[in-house]
Protein backbone atom coordinates (compact mmCIF):
# COMPACT_ATOMS: atom_id res chain seq x y z
CA UNK A 1 0.00 0.00 0.00
CA UNK A 2 1.63 3.67 -0.91
CA UNK A 3 1.29 5.89 2.27
CA UNK A 4 2.49 9.09 0.52
CA UNK A 5 -1.10 10.29 -0.19
CA UNK A 6 -1.68 10.76 3.47
CA UNK A 7 1.51 11.58 4.52
CA UNK A 8 0.77 15.59 5.45
CA UNK A 9 2.67 18.21 3.45
CA UNK A 10 4.93 20.48 5.42
CA UNK A 11 5.52 24.32 4.19
CA UNK A 12 7.93 26.73 5.11
CA UNK A 13 7.47 30.33 4.56
CA UNK A 14 10.52 31.26 3.08
CA UNK A 15 11.18 34.74 2.96
CA UNK A 16 10.80 36.43 -0.43
CA UNK A 17 13.49 39.20 0.54
CA UNK A 18 16.06 37.30 3.38
CA UNK A 19 18.34 39.65 5.57
CA UNK A 20 21.32 38.38 3.48
CA UNK A 21 22.59 36.34 0.68
CA UNK A 22 26.05 34.64 -0.27
CA UNK A 23 27.22 36.35 -3.56
CA UNK A 24 29.37 33.70 -5.24
CA UNK A 25 29.74 33.18 -8.58
CA UNK A 26 29.43 29.77 -10.62
CA UNK A 27 33.27 30.65 -11.72
CA UNK A 28 34.31 31.32 -8.37
CA UNK A 29 32.78 28.33 -6.60
CA UNK A 30 34.62 26.43 -9.34
CA UNK A 31 37.97 28.28 -8.63
CA UNK A 32 37.41 27.44 -4.74
CA UNK A 33 36.40 24.00 -5.09
CA UNK A 34 39.14 23.18 -7.86
CA UNK A 35 41.88 24.85 -5.10
CA UNK A 36 40.84 21.84 -2.30
CA UNK A 37 43.78 20.75 -2.14
CA UNK A 38 46.08 23.61 -2.84
CA UNK A 39 48.43 24.51 0.22
CA UNK A 40 49.76 27.36 -0.83
CA UNK A 41 46.29 29.22 -1.68
CA UNK A 42 45.99 30.75 2.09
CA UNK A 43 49.63 32.28 1.45
CA UNK A 44 48.41 33.36 -1.16
CA UNK A 45 45.20 35.01 0.10
CA UNK A 46 47.28 36.15 2.86
CA UNK A 47 49.90 38.38 0.49
CA UNK A 48 46.74 39.67 -1.08
CA UNK A 49 45.25 40.78 2.52
CA UNK A 50 48.09 42.36 2.93
CA UNK A 51 49.11 43.75 -0.01
CA UNK A 52 45.57 45.53 -0.30
CA UNK A 53 45.61 47.19 3.46
CA UNK A 54 49.60 47.74 3.58
CA UNK A 55 49.80 45.50 6.37
CA UNK A 56 53.43 43.58 7.07
CA UNK A 57 51.42 40.38 8.18
CA UNK A 58 48.06 38.74 7.41
CA UNK A 59 47.01 35.68 8.64
CA UNK A 60 44.12 33.21 7.59
CA UNK A 61 41.94 31.71 10.18
CA UNK A 62 39.11 29.08 9.49
CA UNK A 63 36.79 31.05 11.17
CA UNK A 64 35.80 34.92 12.13
CA UNK A 65 36.27 33.90 16.03
CA UNK A 66 39.67 32.00 15.32
CA UNK A 67 40.97 35.80 13.82
CA UNK A 68 39.73 37.25 17.02
CA UNK A 69 41.43 34.69 19.09
CA UNK A 70 44.50 34.71 17.09
CA UNK A 71 44.70 38.56 17.84
CA UNK A 72 44.20 38.09 21.65
CA UNK A 73 46.96 34.97 21.34
CA UNK A 74 48.82 37.35 19.42
CA UNK A 75 49.31 39.76 22.38
CA UNK A 76 50.33 36.69 24.97
CA UNK A 77 46.98 37.60 27.33
CA UNK A 78 46.36 35.33 30.10
CA UNK A 79 43.32 34.10 31.59
CA UNK A 80 41.94 36.31 33.70
CA UNK A 81 43.71 39.05 31.80
CA UNK A 82 41.09 42.27 31.52
CA UNK A 83 40.12 43.50 27.73
CA UNK A 84 37.81 46.55 27.13
CA UNK A 85 35.14 46.36 24.94
CA UNK A 86 31.81 47.82 23.80
CA UNK A 87 28.90 46.30 25.47
CA UNK A 88 27.82 45.72 21.74
CA UNK A 89 31.29 43.70 21.04
CA UNK A 90 30.14 41.40 18.09
CA UNK A 91 29.46 37.09 18.96
CA UNK A 92 32.63 36.37 17.28
CA UNK A 93 35.22 38.22 19.51
CA UNK A 94 33.01 37.51 22.85
CA UNK A 95 33.66 34.10 22.05
CA UNK A 96 37.18 34.49 21.42
CA UNK A 97 37.59 36.04 24.61
CA UNK A 98 35.77 33.13 26.71
CA UNK A 99 37.88 30.51 24.72
CA UNK A 100 41.42 32.74 25.85
CA UNK A 101 40.12 32.84 29.34
CA UNK A 102 40.32 36.78 29.30
CA UNK A 103 37.82 38.98 30.95
CA UNK A 104 36.06 41.31 28.93
CA UNK A 105 34.95 44.88 30.87
CA UNK A 106 31.83 46.00 29.31
CA UNK A 107 31.27 49.85 28.59
CA UNK A 108 28.90 51.83 27.42
CA UNK A 109 28.63 53.62 23.85
CA UNK A 110 28.66 56.81 21.93
CA UNK A 111 25.45 57.20 20.77
CA UNK A 112 25.84 58.61 17.63
CA UNK A 113 28.71 56.28 16.58
CA UNK A 114 27.87 52.90 18.51
CA UNK A 115 31.26 52.24 19.49
CA UNK A 116 32.67 52.19 22.60
CA UNK A 117 32.66 55.45 24.07
CA UNK A 118 36.35 57.02 24.65
CA UNK A 119 35.33 58.50 27.82
CA UNK A 120 34.02 55.37 29.33
CA UNK A 121 37.03 53.32 27.96
CA UNK A 122 39.22 55.46 30.23
CA UNK A 123 37.14 55.11 33.22
CA UNK A 124 37.46 51.08 32.91
CA UNK A 125 41.24 50.80 32.82
CA UNK A 126 42.40 48.82 36.08
CA UNK A 127 45.46 47.12 36.90
CA UNK A 128 44.91 43.92 34.86
CA UNK A 129 43.79 45.91 32.13
CA UNK A 130 45.90 44.34 28.60
CA UNK A 131 44.18 45.58 25.56
CA UNK A 132 41.10 47.68 24.08
CA UNK A 133 38.85 46.17 21.84
CA UNK A 134 37.23 48.32 19.30
CA UNK A 135 34.38 47.26 16.96
CA UNK A 136 33.30 49.04 13.82
CA UNK A 137 30.30 50.77 14.59
CA UNK A 138 27.93 53.40 12.51
CA UNK A 139 29.99 55.85 12.00
CA UNK A 140 33.03 53.46 10.65
CA UNK A 141 36.72 54.12 11.45
CA UNK A 142 35.62 57.59 12.57
CA UNK A 143 34.88 56.14 15.99
CA UNK A 144 37.71 53.79 16.30
CA UNK A 145 39.85 56.72 15.37
CA UNK A 146 38.79 58.83 18.82
CA UNK A 147 38.88 55.19 20.67
CA UNK A 148 42.54 54.96 19.36
CA UNK A 149 43.25 58.32 20.97
CA UNK A 150 42.69 56.99 24.12
CA UNK A 151 44.76 53.54 23.94
CA UNK A 152 47.79 56.01 22.93
CA UNK A 153 47.50 57.97 25.99
CA UNK A 154 46.93 55.10 28.31
CA UNK A 155 49.51 53.07 26.10
CA UNK A 156 47.29 50.08 26.01
CA UNK A 157 47.24 48.07 22.90
CA UNK A 158 44.08 49.04 20.60
CA UNK A 159 42.49 45.63 18.16
CA UNK A 160 40.28 46.47 15.81
CA UNK A 161 37.26 44.22 15.45
CA UNK A 162 36.20 44.96 11.55
CA UNK A 163 33.38 42.57 11.84
CA UNK A 164 32.39 41.88 7.65
CA UNK A 165 33.04 45.94 7.03
CA UNK A 166 36.36 44.85 4.76
CA UNK A 167 37.25 47.40 2.50
CA UNK A 168 35.72 50.18 4.23
CA UNK A 169 37.87 53.55 3.92
CA UNK A 170 37.70 56.88 5.58
CA UNK A 171 39.45 59.63 3.67
CA UNK A 172 42.78 57.61 2.50
CA UNK A 173 43.08 54.77 5.83
CA UNK A 174 41.56 51.72 5.91
CA UNK A 175 39.42 49.86 8.14
CA UNK A 176 42.11 47.64 10.09
CA UNK A 177 45.09 49.94 9.69
CA UNK A 178 44.96 52.03 12.90
CA UNK A 179 45.69 49.75 15.38
CA UNK A 180 47.62 47.08 16.72
CA UNK A 181 45.81 44.80 14.87
CA UNK A 182 42.38 44.08 13.54
CA UNK A 183 40.55 40.96 12.72
CA UNK A 184 37.80 40.65 10.31
CA UNK A 185 34.88 37.90 9.63
CA UNK A 186 34.41 36.47 6.11
CA UNK A 187 31.43 34.30 6.74
CA UNK A 188 28.97 33.60 4.15
CA UNK A 189 26.87 36.68 5.17
CA UNK A 190 29.87 39.44 4.31
CA UNK A 191 30.13 41.39 1.87
CA UNK A 192 33.38 39.87 0.54
CA UNK A 193 32.93 36.38 1.91
CA UNK A 194 34.93 33.05 1.91
CA UNK A 195 32.03 31.44 2.90
CA UNK A 196 33.74 30.50 6.18
CA UNK A 197 37.10 32.37 7.96
CA UNK A 198 39.00 35.31 8.81
CA UNK A 199 41.80 36.83 9.05
CA UNK A 200 44.56 39.05 11.32
CA UNK A 201 46.29 41.90 10.42
CA UNK A 202 49.34 43.83 11.84
CA UNK A 203 52.63 45.34 10.88
CA UNK A 204 53.74 44.37 14.45
CA UNK A 205 56.40 41.17 14.07
CA UNK A 206 56.24 39.93 17.38
CA UNK A 207 52.09 39.70 17.52
CA UNK A 208 52.30 38.15 14.24
CA UNK A 209 54.76 35.38 15.43
CA UNK A 210 52.99 34.54 18.46
CA UNK A 211 49.39 34.65 16.84
CA UNK A 212 50.48 32.20 13.86
CA UNK A 213 52.30 29.78 16.76
CA UNK A 214 49.26 29.94 18.58
CA UNK A 215 47.09 28.49 15.52
CA UNK A 216 48.90 25.63 14.90
CA UNK A 217 50.09 24.82 18.51
CA UNK A 218 48.74 21.17 19.42
CA UNK A 219 47.94 22.54 22.87
CA UNK A 220 45.21 24.08 20.89
CA UNK A 221 43.38 21.60 19.16
CA UNK A 222 40.65 21.56 22.19
CA UNK A 223 39.81 24.93 20.62
CA UNK A 224 39.16 23.81 17.13
CA UNK A 225 37.79 24.64 14.61
CA UNK A 226 39.13 28.57 16.45
CA UNK A 227 42.32 27.57 16.31
CA UNK A 228 42.51 25.77 12.96
CA UNK A 229 43.64 27.68 9.63
CA UNK A 230 42.07 28.67 6.68
CA UNK A 231 41.26 25.52 4.87
CA UNK A 232 42.39 26.18 1.06
CA UNK A 233 39.32 26.32 -1.11
CA UNK A 234 37.82 29.16 1.46
CA UNK A 235 41.11 30.93 0.78
CA UNK A 236 40.91 30.40 -3.06
CA UNK A 237 37.16 31.79 -3.19
CA UNK A 238 38.09 34.74 -0.52
CA UNK A 239 41.24 35.46 -3.31
CA UNK A 240 38.65 35.61 -5.82
CA UNK A 241 36.03 37.89 -4.23
CA UNK A 242 39.22 39.75 -3.04
CA UNK A 243 40.21 40.78 -6.66
CA UNK A 244 36.15 41.72 -7.11
CA UNK A 245 35.94 44.10 -3.98
CA UNK A 246 35.63 47.27 -5.48
CA UNK A 247 32.78 45.94 -7.42
CA UNK A 248 31.07 44.68 -4.19
CA UNK A 249 31.86 48.04 -2.53
CA UNK A 250 30.02 50.14 -5.17
CA UNK A 251 27.37 48.17 -5.55
CA UNK A 252 26.18 48.32 -1.64
CA UNK A 253 26.78 52.05 -1.34
CA UNK A 254 24.81 52.48 -4.00
CA UNK A 255 21.67 49.95 -2.01
CA UNK A 256 22.57 52.06 1.04
CA UNK A 257 21.66 55.34 -0.75
CA UNK A 258 18.92 54.01 -2.60
CA UNK A 259 17.33 52.98 1.25
CA UNK A 260 18.18 56.07 2.94
CA UNK A 261 16.55 58.32 -0.25
CA UNK A 262 13.23 56.14 0.52
CA UNK A 263 13.47 56.63 4.22
CA UNK A 264 14.88 59.46 5.28
CA UNK A 265 11.43 61.71 5.60
CA UNK A 266 10.25 59.20 8.01
CA UNK A 267 9.71 61.00 11.04
CA UNK A 268 10.12 57.89 13.66
CA UNK A 269 13.51 56.46 12.05
CA UNK A 270 17.40 57.52 12.71
CA UNK A 271 19.45 56.59 9.81
CA UNK A 272 23.16 55.96 9.77
CA UNK A 273 24.82 59.05 7.83
CA UNK A 274 27.02 58.74 5.03
CA UNK A 275 29.81 61.41 5.15
CA UNK A 276 31.99 62.72 1.97
CA UNK A 277 34.67 60.71 1.64
CA UNK A 278 33.83 57.62 3.28
CA UNK A 279 33.16 54.26 1.58
CA UNK A 280 31.40 52.11 3.67
CA UNK A 281 31.10 48.02 3.58
CA UNK A 282 27.55 48.18 4.95
CA UNK A 283 27.81 44.41 6.09
CA UNK A 284 24.25 46.09 8.24
CA UNK A 285 21.84 48.23 6.75
CA UNK A 286 20.44 49.42 10.08
CA UNK A 287 17.52 52.03 11.20
CA UNK A 288 16.98 53.05 14.73
CA UNK A 289 13.24 53.75 16.19
CA UNK A 290 12.90 57.54 17.65
CA UNK A 291 12.33 57.35 21.78
CA UNK A 292 8.95 56.70 21.28
CA UNK A 293 9.49 52.96 20.56
CA UNK A 294 10.39 50.03 23.17
CA UNK A 295 11.49 46.55 22.25
CA UNK A 296 8.37 45.18 21.84
CA UNK A 297 7.37 47.83 19.67
CA UNK A 298 10.08 46.95 17.49
CA UNK A 299 9.79 43.19 17.83
CA UNK A 300 5.99 43.88 16.31
CA UNK A 301 7.26 45.57 13.37
CA UNK A 302 9.83 42.93 12.53
CA UNK A 303 7.04 40.51 12.62
CA UNK A 304 5.09 42.45 10.54
CA UNK A 305 7.43 42.62 7.64
CA UNK A 306 8.33 38.78 7.69
CA UNK A 307 4.05 38.83 7.46
CA UNK A 308 5.28 40.66 4.22
CA UNK A 309 8.26 37.91 3.15
CA UNK A 310 11.04 40.35 4.45
CA UNK A 311 13.41 38.85 6.65
CA UNK A 312 14.88 41.79 9.19
CA UNK A 313 16.10 41.59 12.09
CA UNK A 314 17.43 43.01 15.52
CA UNK A 315 20.93 45.06 14.73
CA UNK A 316 22.36 44.73 18.53
CA UNK A 317 22.41 42.88 21.66
CA UNK A 318 23.91 43.93 24.88
CA UNK A 319 25.96 41.08 25.74
CA UNK A 320 26.45 42.12 29.55
CA UNK A 321 22.82 41.31 29.62
CA UNK A 322 23.04 37.68 27.79
CA UNK A 323 22.72 35.01 29.91
CA UNK A 324 25.51 33.30 29.54
CA UNK A 325 27.95 36.21 29.89
CA UNK A 326 26.65 36.92 33.53
CA UNK A 327 27.31 33.07 34.55
CA UNK A 328 30.38 33.52 33.33
CA UNK A 329 31.58 36.82 33.88
CA UNK A 330 28.98 38.42 36.56
CA UNK A 331 26.82 41.16 36.55
CA UNK A 332 27.83 44.33 35.29
CA UNK A 333 26.21 47.83 36.22
CA UNK A 334 23.52 49.42 33.43
CA UNK A 335 24.52 50.72 30.65
CA UNK A 336 22.11 52.71 29.36
CA UNK A 337 22.90 54.21 26.20
CA UNK A 338 23.67 50.41 24.83
CA UNK A 339 20.32 48.94 26.42
CA UNK A 340 18.39 51.67 25.15
CA UNK A 341 20.18 51.67 21.11
CA UNK A 342 20.04 47.67 21.43
CA UNK A 343 15.76 47.48 22.27
CA UNK A 344 15.22 50.06 19.04
CA UNK A 345 17.56 49.29 16.49
CA UNK A 346 16.13 47.17 13.33
CA UNK A 347 18.79 45.42 10.58
CA UNK A 348 17.34 45.62 6.91
CA UNK A 349 17.63 43.66 4.17
CA UNK A 350 20.96 44.08 2.24
CA UNK A 351 22.93 41.92 0.08
CA UNK A 352 25.24 41.93 -3.11
CA UNK A 353 23.10 41.18 -5.79
CA UNK A 354 20.20 42.75 -4.14
CA UNK A 355 17.93 44.65 -6.80
CA UNK A 356 16.29 48.49 -6.25
CA UNK A 357 12.75 47.18 -6.27
CA UNK A 358 13.29 45.40 -3.75
CA UNK A 359 14.56 47.78 -1.56
CA UNK A 360 11.45 49.80 -2.31
CA UNK A 361 9.70 46.59 -1.24
CA UNK A 362 11.39 46.84 2.13
CA UNK A 363 10.98 50.38 2.38
CA UNK A 364 6.83 50.29 1.85
CA UNK A 365 6.73 47.46 4.09
CA UNK A 366 8.66 49.07 6.70
CA UNK A 367 6.62 52.12 6.16
CA UNK A 368 3.24 50.56 6.77
CA UNK A 369 3.90 48.70 9.64
CA UNK A 370 5.70 52.04 11.64
CA UNK A 371 2.47 53.56 10.58
CA UNK A 372 0.02 50.26 11.98
CA UNK A 373 2.44 50.87 15.29
CA UNK A 374 2.02 54.95 15.41
CA UNK A 375 -2.24 54.12 15.39
CA UNK A 376 -1.83 52.08 17.99
CA UNK A 377 0.30 54.89 19.99
CA UNK A 378 -2.74 56.98 18.90
CA UNK A 379 0.36 59.60 18.38
CA UNK A 380 1.42 60.09 14.85
CA UNK A 381 3.70 63.09 14.36
CA UNK A 382 2.34 66.61 13.32
CA UNK A 383 3.56 66.63 10.11
CA UNK A 384 5.00 63.16 9.45
CA UNK A 385 3.04 62.15 6.15
CA UNK A 386 3.06 58.38 4.48
CA UNK A 387 2.64 57.55 1.15
CA UNK A 388 2.44 54.13 0.88
CA UNK A 389 2.30 53.79 -2.85
CA UNK A 390 5.18 56.13 -3.50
Amino acid sequence: MDLRPLRPKLTVAMPTIPLDLPDIPPEEAYAAAASAGDAHAPRRFEDALAAHCGRRHAIACATGPAAAWAALAGLRLSPGDEVICSALVPDNTLLAMAAMGVRPVFVDVDPARMVASPAAVEAAQTPRTRAVVAAVGAAGQAGIEAVAAVTRRLELPLLEDGGQAFGSLSGQRLLGTIGRASFFDFGHGAPMTAWCGGALLTDDDRLAESARKALTDPCCAGLLPLGAPMPPHAAALGLAQLHRLPEILARRHALARCYLRHLLEIPDLILPDLQDGETHAWPVLWARLSTDYRAAQRDDILAGLLAHGIHAGKALRCAHRMPACVERFGKTTALPVAEALSKRTLRLPLFNRMREEQVEDVCRALTAELLKARLKMNDWPEGGQVNLED
